[in-house]
This record gives C-alpha cells, structure tokens and sequence, in this order.
C-alpha cells in the first residue's frame, strides 16, 4: 500500500471537544508510518457493525468500546451455575441426613425412646401445674370478690366525701404521701421463680396514726380508711395473682411442646426409621437373591 492510500483511511484531526488533546494529538503523530493507520482502525472498531464485547476480558482490562457494555455491568458467568441442579436434587438414603444403615435404625430407635420419656415427663409437669392452679383458684376467686365489694363500697364514701369537704379540703388531708414497705421472698414452683409476700407493714391507721383530734369522724377520715383497706387487699393479692400468671404461662409453654413433641417430631422420626428400616429390608433381599443366584451358578459349573 503506497503512501496515497495511507492518507485516504488516515483520520482526521480531533480537538478538545472529541477527547482528545491538541498537544497529546500532536505528540503521537510524529510516531511510525503505520501509526495512523492503526489507530483509524482501532476507532471504527466499535462502530455500528461491531459485536458485543468480550464480558470477562473488557470488564477486567477496561478495553471496552463506547456503549459495549450495558449499565448493569458485564453478564455473569454461565458456568457458576454449572452443578446446581445436581447437587439441589441429590439426596441421600433418608430425609433426616441418618444413614441406611442398623446403626443408623439404632440410633433413630434411641431417639425416639428419649422423645417419649421427655413428652411423658413433660405431661406431668402439666399434670401438676394444672393441680397447683385449681388449688390457687379459689382463694384467688375469693379475693378478687373481696376487692370488688371494698372497691363498690370505696367509691361513694369518697364521692360523699368530695361532696362535703371540697377537692382542696382533701388534697390537704393527703399531704404529705406515705411509702408502704414490703418484705418478699423468692421460690419456684415447678421450675416457675415466683415471689412471696412475707410481711408488710400495716397500711390502715388510726385516729392517732393520722395526728387528728378526737371527736366526730369526717368524712374524708372515712373515705382515706375505706381505700386504706382496699390497698391493703391489693397488695396482699398480688403475689398470688403474679403466681396464677406465670404458672399459666408456663402450662401453655408446656402444652404447646407437648402438642410438638407428638404431632411433629415424634412421627416424623418414626418415618424416618421406617425409611431406614425399609432400605435394611430391600437390601437384605438383594442379598438372598444375590446368593441364590451365586448357588445355582456354582451347580450349574458343577455339572
């Protein structure tokens, strides 16, 4: 190829505006005759009718035309996936991962033994937890009924008492407010810690304890007495209400692992020695078939 046809596929000058650099431009065409002529066909290159370019290579080296690659980036390799669908639909002798084997049929034996000894164990626990709560309702019952009547017979003493002295008169005979201290100790109940109520200090006064004269009994007196007893009742039911509540918890929790234990786990390990046990049986046939076959080829080449 002369030195006409040189000029002719030669590209021309590109400024600033191209992305290129006048000075940069300049420098690199003093290089080699064939200079040129590369670096024209190294820009039409990416061009309309050129392919798609290389993902892995382009993506690492960077040598990517203008628009090869789309936004999301290079596509990925097809051979990561290669194997998937093998190892997704292998699987082995039992659904459990236990071999088909007799210690593997042992071993699901021994599993189960210890599932049932746990759920009967479990069901006496709720046995007893089920007793301790009916021994607990009455006086429960019994005290939330005393709370009740003092609560009806509170209320209308204070209203009356509202009424008659005014809410200054009594914000006044309320000053200063009283802690109450309470001595509790802890225990547990079936495996449940609960608290008990070893004493308090006495919560209703008297005429002396409130530092008033003798004389008729006001009303807001009357209305501070009638709430002193309903605290009094409150705080002494407390521990036995805290009690009822955790052991209802606690025999729910247990119900549910109970209700687990023999609906869920338990046949889903009898299955699985089923399976174990059934592959054991289909081999031991084999077995006698093998040897059966092995016999009469060992009379048939006696003969």
């Amino acid at each position: 190829m002369g030195g006409p046809a040189v000029r002719a596929v030669r590209a021309g000058h590109r400024g600033a505006a191209d992305g290129h650099h006048r000075r940069r431009e300049r420098a690199t065409s003093r290089g080699p005759a064939g200079a040129g002529l590369r670096r024209s066909v190294r820009a039409h290159a990416g061009g309309a009718g050129a392919g798609a370019p290389h993902a892995v290579r382009d993506a690492g080296g960077g040598l990517v035309a203008d628009g090869g690659l789309p936004p999301g980036g290079p596509a990925a390799d097809s051979r990561a996936d290669l194997g998937t669908s093998l190892r997704q639909g292998s699987g082995t002798v039992s659904e459990a991962g236990l071999p088909a084997t007799r210690l593997g049929l042992l071993r699901a034996q021994r599993r189960l033994e210890r599932l049932e000894r746990g759920t009967s164990l479990l069901r006496r626990k709720r046995e007893a937890l089920v007793a301790e709560l009916f021994s607990l309702a009455r006086s429960a019952l019994d005290t939330r009924e005393q709370i009740d009547i003092q609560a009806r017979a509170a209320w209308p003493v204070y209203l009356d008492a509202l009424a008659a002295e005014g809410a200054g008169a009594l914000n006044g005979l309320a000053w200063p407010s009283r802690e109450l201290s309470v001595r509790v100790t802890a225990r547990v109940v079936w495996g449940v810690p609960v608290a008990d109520l070893e004493a308090a200090a006495p919560i209703v006064r008297t005429l002396a304890a409130r530092g008033l004269p003798p004389g008729p009994v006001p009303a807001a007196v009357e209305a501070a007495e009638a709430f002193e007893r309903l605290t009094d009742l409150l705080v002494r039911a407390a521990p036995r209400e805290m009690l009822l509540r955790r052991l209802g918890e606690a025999l729910s929790q247990t119900s549910r692992q109970v209700n687990r234990l023999e609906r869920r786990v338990a046949p889903g390990l009898r299955r699985q020695a089923a399976r174990v046990r059934a592959a054991l049986d289909e081999r031991e046939r084999e077995e006698h078939v093998r040897l059966g076959l092995l016999a009469r080829a060992g009379a048939t080449a006696g003969r």
